[in-house]
């Protein structure tokens, strides 16, 4: 399993929360239960300035720790489909030198 990026975003908000007090951007408050004077984007913004690397390397930790060997599978499938794809437009653009080259037809 990888962390989505919504995840990813919904750690980031709450791990943001229990250090700051403050909703991340984009975070949606009740009516009245937040003061929005408080500009959380450049609060947010200095935080991850200060604790992003951190916050980043977990996450990255976290999504490495939670890999399956299906994950595993999926990516081997996905990176020998790409080989496979690699492999075919090469031969294309040999066969279409070669043609060039001698007058053939590919």
């Amino acid at each position: 399993m990888h962390l989505s990026s919504l995840e990813r975003y919904e750690i980031q908000a709450e791990a943001f929360r229990r250090m700051t007090g403050h909703l991340a951007p984009g975070k949606d408050a009740a009516a009245g239960t937040y003061d929005e004077a408080a500009n959380r984007t450049e609060i947010y913004a200095r935080w991850a300035e200060l604790h992003g690397e951190c916050v980043y390397a977990v996450l990255d930790a976290v999504d490495y720790v939670l890999r399956t060997a299906e994950d595993d599978e999926a990516d081997d499938v996905v990176a020998l489909d790409a080989a496979q794809r690699d492999a075919e437009r090469s031969a294309e653009r040999d066969a279409e030198m070669r043609a060039d080259a001698f007058g053939e037809k590919p």
